[in-house]
């Protein structure tokens, strides 16, 4: 009797999971597939962010590599600079500055007087 009760629960057991893969199988396997699908897009998208902060690297080192030219010449530039004469401003007096329309009437009162 034991015998046969277990193997009626194993039975029965066996029953429900047949009907629960027949119910729900073919949803795991679409939720399978798409997990794969999922994975492939995030190995992509790792891919590009790698190609990515490769390229910010280099760009890095290409702005790092100018900085270091910008300071070299700039450092030259000063000791060029150092060696040179300063040469004296000139200061020149100051102008009488006369308003345009004073400069035009003086223009046209010049032939008058002559």
């Amino acid at each position: 009797n034991q015998k046969r009760a277990r193997s009626l629960k194993e039975e029965l057991h066996d029953l429900k999971f047949d009907n629960w893969i027949e119910r729900f199988g073919g949803s795991l396997s679409e939720l399978c597939m798409l997990i794969k699908q999922e994975q492939a897009t995030l190995k992509k998208l790792s891919t590009s962010i790698q190609q990515e902060g490769k390229q910010l690297q280099q760009k890095r080192e290409n702005v790092d590599l100018q900085m270091e030219w910008l300071d070299m010449l700039s450092q030259s530039n000063i000791e060029i600079n150092a060696k040179k004469p300063v040469k004296p401003i000139k200061i020149l007096p100051p102008m009488k500055i006369i308003p345009f329309e004073q400069k035009e009437n003086l223009q046209t009162n010049k032939p008058l007087q002559a």
